[in-house]
């Protein structure tokens, strides 16, 4: 496949369809030796931030770049092309109420991404695969009480979104009661067993997040979290496609193992992303940039600071056909999500968030 360095986002498009069903995208008159390509909008299922603004800081705030001024003044939050569901950490109550607070208010903004709803990344996960999530914050569950606890989006129709590990204490009845409430649970920052994932399947968890990350590396004699979920097909798996947080040749292999209609990009994007090296003041820690990788102060990986297109292009340049990219970048989340009859592609009756892309021909 050819590579496609320069992809950008021409301009984003918002209005119903009305006719001329097609799912996948839509090329345009190929100008100066370009093309346009018309997408459906990616849906971020996993995202911290984006270039100067943070979930955790309340969406409207940012980061700080250590020894800096504050960025700019606020603005529409999550901007750009697509359909984020801003992701929370583990962290106090109050940071949770400040930014929900801040997320309902960035869903009447006329301009910029549609808000899906919000995603926690724990706190009910296992602190043995904490990744970058801080330990000091993660919470057991005891009864439902504890998620009457957390902010929860009024607006109708809002998607709420959670992350957990199945062997935590409480994790299946955890599951259950999530369910019950409408939410989609997912699976991650776990070393559980097949014998607790298959409780954790049949009790309504049919996802995990960013595959393979926060998880212990399959083994021919244990294949553990990696290998159950590569061997159920009813189960999907968003994947941090920024060849940081797994090699290309890994993102290749899990595309062919589960196939472009069980496997979702996400970017894993925190509120560095765009800015440069440095070093950054993101949940209350100090976060380094360098060569497009973070890491904080354990050293442990803290994120992306990739867009989604820009794990689209990775996966272009692996040789991923463009039906498919179209899959796995919004139809399968769009899926998982239950609003596929809504958005996801480019289909008559469906909404018409629809970025443009300028790319080589």
């Amino acid at each position: 496949a050819g590579r496609h360095p320069d992809w950008a986002v021409v301009r984003p498009r918002r209005r119903s369809l009305r006719r001329g069903s097609r799912a996948a995208p839509r090329p345009s008159h190929p100008a100066g030796g370009r093309r346009i390509r018309r997408w459906a909008a990616q849906l971020r299922l996993l995202e911290h931030g984006h270039p100067g603004r943070g979930v955790q800081q309340g969406v409207l705030g940012g980061p700080l770049r250590l020894g800096e001024e504050p960025l700019g003044e606020p603005r529409a939050p999550l901007g750009g092309a697509g359909a984020p569901s801003p992701t929370q950490v583990p962290g106090p109550i109050e940071d949770y109420r400040r930014a929900v607070s801040a997320i309902e208010e960035a869903s009447g903004f006329a301009e910029g991404a549609r808000i899906l709803g919000v995603h926690y990344e724990g706190p009910f996960v296992n602190s043995a695969q904490c990744g970058a999530l801080r330990t000091k914050f993660f919470r057991a569950f005891s009864n439902t009480k504890v998620l009457d606890e957390l902010p929860t989006i009024k607006r109708f129709g809002a998607k709420h979104m959670m992350t957990l590990a199945p062997e935590a204490e409480g994790g299946i009845a955890l599951i259950s009661a999530l369910i019950n409430r409408g939410w989609i649970v997912s699976v991650g920052h776990t070393k559980a067993d097949f014998s607790v994932l298959d409780e954790a399947l049949a009790a309504g968890a049919h996802h995990m997040t960013h595959f393979m990350n926060a998880m212990p590396p399959l083994h021919h004699r244990s294949p553990g979290p990696v290998g159950w979920g590569l061997l159920h097909d009813e189960v999907t798996c968003d994947v941090i496609a920024d060849g940081v947080h797994l090699e290309r040749r890994t993102l290749q292999l899990l595309m062919k193992l589960k196939g472009r209609d069980r496997l979702i990009l996400i970017s894993d994007a925190i509120a560095a992303a765009g800015l440069g090296d440095g070093v950054y003041n993101i949940w209350n820690e100090s976060i380094s940039v360098k060569d497009g990788r973070t890491s904080n102060q354990r050293g442990n990986i803290a994120g992306s600071v990739i867009s989604m297109l820009d794990a689209m292009k990775l996966m272009r340049n692996l040789g991923v056909e463009e039906v498919d990219l179209a899959r796995i970048s919004s139809l399968n989340a769009a899926r998982l999500l239950g609003i596929d009859s809504d958005c996801g592609s480019i289909e008559e009756g469906k909404r018409a968030d629809q970025p443009l892309v300028e790319s080589n021909v």
